[in-house]
């Protein structure tokens, strides 16, 4: 069966793994698997090719130096398949070359297998694989198994676009794509009690249309709700003529996102029960409920109300 070809998503000439003078080429690809290209692993285990028979393809140094009599009995069999049967792949601007690659993990488990050897004096009298030695030495040293994906991760930029697509992905469980038709969210007694800390005056269904009640809702329950949740549903949201379209907890997904925000109100309100007044209210906060993604606190006094634009 012809084996897949996968696509090199991160990975350049620019972005290369460093092992003291070498540059070693190493790339992500699709499935997120962290590969050395074939040239790649030969650079790191320094193999000279005029040591090796004259060969100066990489798969010829590569066969040579896995054929080598002493090395092949310290060869296991999870590292033998890994070896014959190297992965194909295309790399990032390079026309759809296939390549060969080796999950990078491959030359960690070469480094074993050699240094095994040298300890049981396999290379005795053969000064070549005894440099090759020291090289894998200096590897082993520098990298574990996971050390070394970890470093690639990084060098080729996978690393911050994972994260950045995990947390796309958490804001889409939490966050509608659309709102959802209109529901009534916040009981009256959460504006009750956000008023009686603020010192407003509370006028039953007036207090919760404030233009400053909505920067209220913003700084203690959406800024502290999940990172990153108060800005997006404001992006999906936008102020159109003054205000927006619809309510912010008409985003929220039912299965995630209300769920959250429901808890969320009930710690809020319990401890703004527990308090007199505002800035003792959001000094505890602070604490039990830190800001996500640190908007402006807000702590304007009655006579502000005024000069604010609605938002919720």
């Amino acid at each position: 069966m012809k084996q897949q070809v996968l696509k090199a998503t991160h990975g350049s000439p620019e972005k290369q793994l460093i092992l003291g003078d070498r540059t070693i080429q190493c790339y992500v690809l699709q499935d997120g698997t962290a590969v050395l290209s074939g040239r790649g692993l030969t650079d790191a285990l320094a193999l000279d090719e005029k040591a090796i028979n004259g060969k100066r393809s990489q798969s010829r140094k590569l066969d040579s130096f896995f054929n080598n009599k002493a090395l092949k009995p310290f060869i296991d069999a999870d590292l033998a398949r890994r070896i014959e049967n190297p992965m194909r792949f295309t790399r990032p601007g390079r026309g759809g070359t296939v390549a060969k690659a080796f999950e990078a993990t491959t030359l960690t488990h070469i480094c074993r297998a050699v240094l095994k050897a040298r300890r049981e004096n396999a290379f005795e009298g053969n000064p070549y694989m005894l440099r090759i030695a020291d090289e894998c030495e200096i590897i082993v040293s520098a990298f574990s198994d996971i050390g070394i994906v970890a470093t690639i991760y990084e060098i080729t930029g996978y690393e911050r676009d994972k994260a950045v697509d995990a947390y796309q992905q958490y804001l889409e469980k939490f966050i509608r794509k659309e709102a959802a038709r209109y529901i009534e969210q916040f009981p009256i007694e959460f504006f009750e009690l956000m008023c009686d800390l603020k010192g407003w005056p509370y006028e039953k269904g007036v207090t919760k249309y404030y233009q400053a009640m909505g920067h209220v809702i913003n700084n203690v329950i959406y800024s502290r709700l999940a990172p990153g949740i108060l800005t997006e549903i404001d992006a999906r949201n936008p102020v159109i003529g003054g205000k927006r379209k619809t309510k912010k907890y008409n985003w929220l997904t039912v299965d995630l996102g209300l769920p959250q925000l429901n808890a969320h109100l009930t710690g809020v309100m319990t401890l703004a029960k527990a308090n007199t007044g505002w800035r003792k209210f959001i000094d505890q906060m602070a604490r039990v409920f830190p800001v996500h993604n640190d908007p402006t606190i807000y702590l304007f006094p009655p006579d502000e109300m005024e000069d604010m634009s609605a938002d919720d």
